[in-house]
């Protein structure tokens, strides 16, 4: 069974060429949507800022390093507002616990 059915979509002039183009990227998952936090080191609390961020907002993490790995257990977000939101976790020196993150909603 395939679930992908939809045509790709071909427009002439130029408005229409960059929206078919976002439209066209976004079904292959490029959502726009990513960038990447590193974990204060020596603290416990590091400020996540990215436009995106609301307070309807879920935030996903994926490790870039084993310290950032084992830095996912007690790590948990704060009430996420315009913005921001504020990741809590262990306060250790490490400076390696770098993540990609994605904002959705």
């Amino acid at each position: 069974m395939t679930f992908r059915r939809f045509q790709n979509i071909t427009i002439s002039d130029g408005w229409n060429r960059e929206t078919a183009a976002i439209v066209q990227w976004t079904r292959k998952g490029k959502l726009n949507n990513v960038g990447e936090v590193t974990l204060t080191a020596n603290s416990a609390t590091t400020t996540l800022e990215d436009d995106l961020i609301g307070p309807d907002s879920m935030i996903s993490l994926m490790s870039m390093h084993a310290d950032a790995a084992g830095a996912l257990s007690g790590l948990y977000f704060g009430l996420p507002v315009k913005g921001s939101v504020v990741i809590n976790h262990a306060n250790t020196a490490s400076t390696n616990k770098k993540f990609r993150y994605s904002v959705t909603g």
